[in-house]
């Protein structure tokens, strides 16, 4: 009898230690999350003030720019496809080979998009980013930072 107490004790302090165990992850898990996104905001902001030239001189040309009345937009966007390489025939001089060609298997698998937004002076006032923070944070820390 006093053996079952002593296994019995054991499995529910080893279920107690595994739920806090598992709450512990939770919470380190969400406060990364918001630190990576709070880096990122802040990262981008420092982009604030500066001019719109020194910003593709910097991040290269923007896939799209849109002028409106008071601001142009300027969006810079991240995609990702998976691919796979398959060997495919291949003609050239009259000879067939195979060689190695990449096909894309599924859809978009990491996009991010940053928004830079300027004043009619060329002057950036406003920086937004959208998609997942992991998508996010390869591309943008992979650019490079605003100018001192």
């Amino acid at each position: 009898m006093n053996l079952f107490v002593q296994v019995s004790s054991r499995i529910v302090l080893s279920k107690k230690i595994k739920s806090l165990l598992c709450s512990s992850l939770m919470i380190i898990f969400v406060i990364g999350c918001a630190e990576t996104t709070s880096n990122l905001s802040m990262r981008l902001d420092k982009w604030k003030g500066k001019s719109t030239s020194e910003l593709v001189k910097f991040w290269g040309q923007p896939k799209a720019v849109s002028e409106h009345s008071n601001a142009t937009h300027y969006d810079f966007d991240y995609t990702e496809r998976k691919t796979k390489d398959i060997l495919l025939p291949t003609t050239s001089d009259g000879a067939t080979v195979l060689k190695l060609h990449p096909v894309m298997i599924g859809i978009k698998h990491k996009e991010c998009r940053v928004t830079f937004y300027s004043t009619v002076v060329g002057e950036i006032s406003h920086v937004e980013w959208h998609g997942p923070d992991h998508s996010c944070s390869l591309y943008i820390n992979s650019q490079p930072e605003a100018p001192a």
